[in-house]
């Protein structure tokens, strides 16, 4: 049996070179697979540069009959497949090329040097063969290598992506009573792809309906522009030719948010936005990449969902998203953010010393709460700290409150004792991740980004950086807070809990754990549009109202039950809960007609992002004014995981209350002042 050894670009990333390369590995003609196959496969994955040394010394140790082997068209990633060349020379192997492409020739004789011109031709002409895709591009290698030498092999479609004949003609009925047919362009903006080809068609459209035609074409584009050359070719070609009503560039999920365009500044919604995209997409976006999410992860390999369910789910939820963009758009009255030269002053400091009132009143009922939390993630594991507080719990839980809102209140205002803020914020921050607890860490960290470059205007390119890095570390938290609740069942024995949580972390990609875990989010999202209303009934707006009367102590035992102990009893496959979110509470509440309220969220957003770049650009701040709208945003920015079951108590305690007892201190001064 002949061996080949595949020299390629596997996934992931997942893209065409990578998905080509893998349908063959896997193919038939793999005796691994098939035991009725021809040859035995052996793979040198190449895709990672770091590990070329490593790749070479695989190539040589190979006792392949043949290698097969995709070739780089970049100039970096043709010096290494020469390396490449010449070690499968001097051990006098057979090697066969395939070109993924048609711009290798073009590279070699117009972009590369002299001497490695004549070294690509070198080696092409010792080769056994050369693959290319198709007729037209044999003469690629015309003039390099023999003409019998040159194969052609066309590119295959998985049967699973081939349509029915049945299916070719339902979509085709289908077709008939659509006015006008969308074209798509799915490709890199490289000329040599063909993109010019489709504008060309664009403008013969425009003149055949200027000649009097019925529009049937829109031309739409979606790709990635390497060079600004090629934008500047499309666009001057577009302008000239006036096709501004028959092209259109799809540059992906966030061009719902396009028409906010946010350049040069941080905004609460542009995270919000993509926070929503990150938590319900994250685990499609990972396989979208060939990252495997393996069985601990919201996905079809858990065969609780139907691949149909998760896609009317996704569906909806994309549309969601879309919605609560476009009514932050309708929001009249945009304003234009530009920095003042000087920081904003303070009308009066009232509320901050009401702060470090709440800050006395509040840290020792936070610390004891979270060291409640601490030892009870070590001993019984996180589920165990979810539980509802009583007796005199429940009066720590409601004074812990308090704490990240006289945190908030400092920040933005305290000048002097800013060490002692940055204290109360990094102890919190500590014994809240030490707990399991990532939610308030989480939403702190993005308002005060946003507050350090608007209003307290500190950013410089330096803290951009540090900021960076500390979002880098933030991410890492992200995912060592989850590994450490998966092993903290091994707290007993500390060398193998560090050593398991170390291998989680390493072997895992800290990154695309986080986002995994995000996109964890989807399962209670495909939950409720998957029961509502088969198996549970909406709630026609009422889990908003209770909202409001969950101001006060519930003496009517009126209903607060929430999404998450509602929907994860239908959902088997965990003992843990599934959370919540924006766009389940929405739909559960009122099916298809939620569109209506995302639309209504993404207008509040923009009044909130109004409001506050209002206020920044105010010589004068009230600081209650102030804090109002920071307190929204830090509740608002997690509705992405959450419902709004406390945003009305969440509001009136933490946010009102100071605010009141502010008001009342300034009366009594004016009135002692009076006096006098």
């Amino acid at each position: 049996m002949k061996k080949i050894c595949f020299i390629a670009q596997f996934p992931p990333p997942m893209h065409g070179l990578s998905k080509a390369v893998e349908t063959l590995y896997n193919s038939n003609l793999n005796f691994e697979i098939d035991s009725q196959g021809e040859f035995e496969f052996e793979k040198v994955d190449i895709t990672n540069n770091k590990n070329f040394i490593k790749n070479l010394l695989k190539i040589s140790r190979s006792k392949a009959d043949l290698f097969y082997f995709t070739i780089s068209q970049t100039k970096g990633g043709n010096l290494r497949d020469l390396v490449i060349f010449k070690l499968l020379e001097l051990q006098n192997k057979k090697c066969l090329i395939h070109l993924h492409g048609g711009y290798y020739r073009q590279l070699v004789d117009n972009d590369m040097a002299g001497w490695q011109r004549k070294a690509n031709y070198k080696a092409i002409k010792k080769l056994s063969g050369a693959i290319v895709l198709s007729k037209s591009l044999k003469k690629i290698f015309e003039g390099m290598i023999d003409e019998d030498k040159i194969f052609v092999v066309e590119n295959c479609v998985d049967d699973q992506y081939l349509l029915t004949d049945q299916e070719i003609d339902e979509k085709l009925k289908a077709l008939e009573n659509e006015k006008v047919l969308h074209v798509l362009w799915l490709s890199n903006f490289i000329r040599s792809k063909g993109y010019p080809v489709v504008l060309e068609m664009a403008k013969a459209e425009k003149e055949r309906v200027d000649a009097g035609g019925e529009k049937r074409f829109h031309f739409d584009f979606a790709g990635k522009f390497f060079e600004e050359s090629e934008k500047e070719y499309f666009e001057i070609y577009v302008n000239e030719n006036r096709l501004e009503e028959y092209v259109a560039i799809i540059y992906g999920v966030l061009s719902t948010i396009v028409l906010y365009q946010v350049k040069k500044e941080w905004d609460v919604f542009l995270i919000f936005m993509i926070m929503c995209y990150l938590f319900s997409f994250g685990q499609c976006i990972l396989v979208a990449f060939g990252y495997e999410l393996g069985v601990f992860a919201f996905s079809m390999d858990r065969g609780f969902f139907s691949n149909q369910e998760i896609l009317n789910a996704s569906v909806f939820c994309f549309i969601a998203i879309a919605l609560t963009g476009i009514g932050f758009c309708f929001h009249k009255g945009a304003i234009k953010y530009e920095k003042l030269s000087e920081k904003p002053v303070l009308t009066d400091n009232v509320l901050c010393r009401v702060a470090w009132g709440l800050l006395l009143v509040s840290v020792v009922p936070t610390f004891y709460e979270l060291y409640k939390d601490i030892t009870t993630v070590f001993f019984n594991g996180y589920s165990n700290t979810l539980g509802n507080a009583t007796g005199i719990d429940k009066i720590f839980t409601l004074l812990s409150g308090f704490y990240a809102s006289a945190i908030l209140i400092l920040y933005c205002f305290e000048e002097k004792r800013r060490k002692m803020v940055y204290l109360a914020l990094g102890s919190y921050a500590l014994f809240q991740l030490l707990g399991g607890s990532r939610i308030d860490v989480f939403r702190l960290a993005i308002v005060f980004l946003v507050i350090s470059n608007l209003y307290r205007r500190e950013i410089s390119k330096k803290r951009a950086i540090m900021i960076c890095i500390f979002g880098l570390a933030g991410v890492f938290a992200f995912s060592f807070v989850s590994s450490f609740r998966n092993y903290i069942y091994l707290a007993n024995n500390v060398q193998l809990f560090l050593k398991e949580t170390a291998t989680d972390l390493i072997e895992n990609n800290f990154v695309f754990s986080a986002i995994k875990e995000m996109g964890n989010t989807q399962v209670i999202n495909t939950l409720v549009y998957a029961l509502c209303p088969k198996k549970v009934d909406y709630r026609y707006g009422m889990s908003f109202v209770r909202s409001i009367y969950s101001i006060l102590p519930n003496f009517l035992n009126l209903d607060y039950i929430s999404i998450d102990e509602v929907f994860s009893p239908y959902y088997t496959v965990t003992n843990a809960g599934c959370g919540a979110s924006f766009i389940a509470e929405g739909y559960w509440n009122f099916g298809y007609l939620s569109v209506l309220f995302f639309i209504v969220l993404g207008y509040v957003w923009g009044t909130l992002s109004n409001s506050f770049k209002r206020l920044c650009n105010s010589k004068y701040v009230k600081p209650e004014s102030f804090f109002v709208i920071i307190y929204l945003m830090y509740y608002m920015i997690f509705l992405v995981r959450s419902e709004s079951i406390e945003l009305g108590r969440s509001f009136v305690y933490y946010a009102v209350i100071p605010i009141l007892i502010s008001k009342l201190l300034k009366t009594k001064a004016v009135r002692g002042g009076k006096t006098s």
